[in-house]
């Protein structure tokens, strides 16, 4: 009997040491380590819808994390860089596929702030999508739309795209008048330009990761409403279908009435849009 006794009391601890993650092993599981930390991104671009295409510049601005750091690498799949400044000034880069590396000379010093800037081109095939733009019969809707989640905004903008980096964010997007142009956080202006595009500006104010950066272009309209503690919301709807607005958007104001009064916070974002 002892040495079923034994094996009884002693089987228990050599199991409790065995791993017992139930998942295949997977090297990505945790996000890049930082060598430099991004604070601002801006964006200015247009489209060509027909072709699926993205013209843009890109600013990020930033903070080296390390004493010196020689080499930035962002993420861009399918990215085409025409032009690059670091600091304002032409650099050396190398464009990999899936991954843009910048080589800073001299290198970059830690707790400087610093610029990077790219003018580039893209066709997506994933992250940011043209709807009905080539339907051969014209019925489809219009639109432009991304879906960023959880790093698919590299396909369309060259960016450091992990969720261990906080940024702030403004979007400034050419468009045909015909449409309007949604984005995160506040709209500063919309103007008319003299060649039948209307020039949109978006920023927002708080940190947020990059994949929530967010665009979506159609021929909508806008009902606008308030909470009780002034937080503006946007619902968006088709021009048609007014008539389902209503049922649609029903309690979006005592919604967020209770989500602040039941937590004891404050709404933490500029705008509430649907």
């Amino acid at each position: 009997m002892r040495p079923i006794l034994f094996l009884y009391f002693f089987l228990p601890v050599a199991l409790c040491a065995q791993s017992t993650r139930t998942y295949f092993e997977d090297d990505q599981r945790a996000p890049r380590e930082r060598l430099v930390d991004f604070t601002h991104l801006r964006l200015e671009v247009a489209f060509t819808p027909e072709k699926g295409l993205v013209k843009g510049t890109v600013t990020h601005f930033f903070t080296p994390l390390r004493k010196e750091v020689d080499s930035i690498v962002l993420d861009g799949p399918g990215i085409r860089v025409l032009d690059l400044l670091l600091n304002g000034k032409k650099a050396e880069y190398k464009n990999e596929g899936d991954l843009i590396i910048i080589y800073c000379k001299p290198a970059l010093l830690w707790e400087t702030k610093d610029s990077l800037t790219i003018t580039y081109e893209a066709n997506p095939r994933k992250g940011l999508y043209f709807i009905g733009w080539n339907d051969p019969l014209n019925l489809s809707r219009k639109q432009i739309w991304s879906q960023g989640q959880g790093t698919d905004n590299r396909m369309w903008i060259p960016m450091y795209d992990e969720m261990n980096d906080k940024i702030t964010s403004e979007l400034i997007v050419r468009f045909d008048s015909k449409y309007k142009v949604l984005s995160n956080g506040t709209q500063l202006s919309s103007k008319s330009q003299k060649d039948g595009t209307t020039r949109w500006h978006y920023r927002m104010k708080n940190p947020h990761a990059p994949y929530l950066i967010m665009l979506g272009i159609g021929i909508y309209d806008i009902k606008t409403s308030k909470s009780k503690s002034g937080v503006p919301m946007n619902f968006y709807y088709y021009p048609e279908h007014k008539d389902r607005v209503e049922i649609t958007y029903r309690y979006s104001e005592q919604m967020m009435d209770w989500f602040e009064n039941e937590t004891g916070f404050k709404y933490g974002w500029e705008s509430y849009s649907q």
